[in-house]
């Protein structure tokens, strides 16, 4: 008679987020993430790796995530110009923001500011302050990053150090979460010297972006994937149904650095000897029971491969908002038509949110975990 549990087949690796700041829930019906700041926000639409590290947890939830960044921008709107039917600076963020009606903000500001140095940090701090005053009667649930840093440059770094100090001041006053994008990004870098996470010493590039969402979700103590699973034991073996609990994160675009892939997983009470793991007749790994019982890696290659076209159709997505949203359509010369291609886009994003929201939940694998035959003597 075969016995049959159904258990959690995964050490969870969720973090605890940083000491004592609130931890972010995505336990809303409606989850709608506005991401809002200056280069740092806009140029991670090219990638997503950080809505897409957000937007695989909550599968119960729906999750929307709009990118509002613009290149150069501080926290008084500096770089955000007037245009068809929408004021500038800081009112047109607001606007803007609004017309998202978001339930989180996110809020990437400072490196900019950093320019000015100490001599610059008190306005800066009155002038997040007053920008957050306005966030917060859109939504009170808001996010605030630290700059990231800037390759081969101290002097720069001790700015941005200092900035990122001042923003966690702000953080902890207000209660709101806080994440420390610098220290994470500066400690990678002197660990990986020669691996490059910008582009021109400024923009972060993939794998600055990959390790900012890896950042981000660490701390702010999202559970990170695990499974749920049922075996089923009897005299022709163990058999493992595994039903994750969120995607995998996209896999690490760092060329350089070898991050081992897979998952972790635990089988208790299996028979002294070795045992291998059956995927559909293919053999994936074996290792003894003890192993076996303390946890043993698995890869998952459907898991990385569709975690990687979800994260594409978030870009596609993102893409998509950003020709609705951008100054090219401030141009005069579209006023006479502008209104009525807004309603095609939000048609066309609509749409678009559907297969994101299709392509979030996991998929089910089957395994069959067989004991080898132990060679007589």
């Amino acid at each position: 008679m075969p016995w049959r549990t159904s258990i959690l087949i995964l050490f969870l690796l969720c973090s605890a987020g940083a000491l004592g700041q609130p931890r972010l829930a995505l336990d809303e019906h409606d989850n709608r993430i506005v991401l809002i700041g200056n280069g740092l926000i806009e140029q991670e639409r090219l990638g997503c790796y950080l809505e897409a590290r957000l937007m695989r947890h909550a599968l119960d939830h729906s999750i929307i995530c709009r990118n509002l960044g613009w290149s150069g921008d501080t926290v008084w709107g500096d770089a955000r110009p007037a245009g068809f039917q929408n004021p500038a600076g800081v009112d047109r963020l607001i606007k803007d923001a609004a017309e998202m009606k978001p339930s989180i903000i996110f809020v990437g500001y400072g490196s900019v500011e950093s320019f000015d140095g100490d001599a610059g940090l008190p306005r800066f701090k009155e002038g997040y302050d007053a920008l957050l005053d306005r966030l917060e009667k859109l939504t009170p649930t808001l996010v605030l990053l630290s700059p990231a840093i800037q390759e081969n440059d101290p002097e720069r770094n001790s700015d941005l150090e200092r900035y990122t100090a001042a923003i966690g001041d702000i953080a902890a006053k207000r209660k709101l979460p806080f994440v420390d994008l610098f220290h994470p990004l500066a400690d990678f870098k002197s660990k990986h010297p020669d691996i490059r996470l910008t582009s021109n010493g400024i923009t972060l590039n993939d794998c600055g972006y990959w390790l900012v969402g890896e950042a981000t979700e660490r701390q702010l103590a999202l559970d990170q994937a695990a499974f749920r699973g049922e075996i089923t034991t009897g005299k022709g073996g163990t058999k493992i149904q595994l039903i994750e609990q969120s995607l995998p994160a996209s896999p690490c675009p760092c060329k350089d650095l070898a991050v081992k892939a897979g998952h972790p997983i635990s089988v208790p009470n299996l028979a002294r000897g070795q045992w291998t793991l059956m995927d559909d007749g293919h053999e994936i790994t074996t290792a003894d029971a003890a192993k076996w019982a303390a946890g043993v890696t698995i890869p998952l290659e459907s898991d990385r491969k569709l975690a990687e076209k979800f994260r594409q159709v978030i870009v596609a997505s993102e893409k998509l908002f950003y020709r609705r949203s951008r100054p090219f359509n401030d141009h005069p010369r579209h006023f006479t038509y502008i209104d009525k291609d807004y309603p095609l886009y939000d048609a066309q994003l609509a749409e678009q949110d559907k297969v994101i929201a299709a392509l979030r939940h996991p998929v089910v694998h089957e395994f069959e975990l067989i004991q080898k035959e132990t060679s007589k003597p």
